[in-house]
């Protein structure tokens, strides 16, 4: 019942790593300079393996982090979780958990059947807002945001017309995604 979920690196693990192998690198080459002028003998070449080693491990960590992209993941619009309840011929959809509340403006709906692959009704949010229709939403707060306890309801009478009417799903108009889908039960 609850939509997809995120994970993000920590970024700031990643960022020292490639601090640590820059510094790797340049540490390792003021070294090599020195042992050259130093002109050491077995001390030096102990060394001269330690720096080695140091630039070659500065130089996979820079080839590793050149080939991935640093930004942190697109933001796909907050999590939601949904309840259902069929009350006489109307299904009453409650918002009981978002993680980021925002403008309505941001949010549309859709009923599809259950393998979501056909789409019978869609529309944003604001447009159903306080309407009584087939399809209302009630900001519950009057937030103007999709927040916890915020309600959709569904007449029954929509069934009638799509017999295969079977999930309500709300998706994040900025990437189109579905952030949550619940079946009508």
């Amino acid at each position: 019942m609850y939509g997809r979920i995120t994970t993000t690196m920590n970024w700031n693990i990643e960022l020292f790593l490639i601090l640590l192998g820059v510094l790797l690198l340049i540490g390792g080459i003021i070294l090599l300079i020195w042992i050259n002028a130093m002109r050491l003998k077995k001390r030096g070449k102990i060394i001269s393996a330690v720096l080695i080693f140091a630039i070659i491990a500065s130089a996979v960590l820079g080839v590793y982090y050149s080939r991935i992209d640093m930004k942190p993941p697109p933001y796909c619009g907050p999590i939601a979780g949904l309840s259902v309840e069929k009350e006489n011929q109307t299904y009453v959809i409650t918002i009981e958990e978002i993680s980021h509340e925002d403008e309505l403006k941001y949010f549309s709906y859709c009923l599809m059947n259950n393998q979501m692959n056909e789409t019978y009704v869609e529309g944003d949010v604001v447009n159903i807002l306080n309407v009584q229709n087939n399809i209302t939403f009630y900001d519950n707060d009057n937030n103007s945001k999709l927040s916890s306890d915020d309600v959709f309801v569904i007449k029954y009478g929509l069934v009638d017309i799509y017999p295969d009417l079977a999930r309500f799903c709300l998706k994040w108009k900025l990437t189109s995604s579905i952030i949550v889908s619940v079946e009508l039960k």
